[in-house]
């Protein structure tokens, strides 16, 4: 599975990212596990699968463990902020028996 969204202030500010595509449309992982890794930049990063309630609703998205205060290794690591992109692919691989997404995160630029 692969989509591309838009970074946003809720996912900024909560350390996640929820797991629709830029139409806001849900996709679905079927992951194994609710424990995975997320690959980025050489680097592999631990984090969950959880839900969040967000303007009255349910989602489920991809979260990154951080201390209250603090951002999450990954957040910091490629200066996630809101209006950016990402593009989260699944294959089906794992890291550790647990599955690992890839997820690219890129500014769009005018050309």
């Amino acid at each position: 599975m692969k989509f591309e969204k838009h970074i946003t202030k809720f996912e900024v500010h909560n350390q996640c990212f929820l797991l629709e595509d830029l139409n806001g449309v849900a996709q679905n992982l079927n992951l194994p596990s609710d424990q995975i890794f997320v690959a980025c930049e050489n680097k592999i990063y631990p984090a969950s699968i959880r839900d969040f309630y967000v303007n009255g609703k349910f989602k489920t998205g991809i979260y990154f463990d951080h201390e209250e205060g603090h951002t999450s290794d990954f957040f910091f690591d490629i200066a996630v902020t809101e209006g950016r992109r990402a593009i989260i692919t699944y294959e089906g691989k794992t890291h550790q028996d647990r599955p690992l997404i890839d997820i690219v995160v890129y500014v769009l630029t005018k050309s």
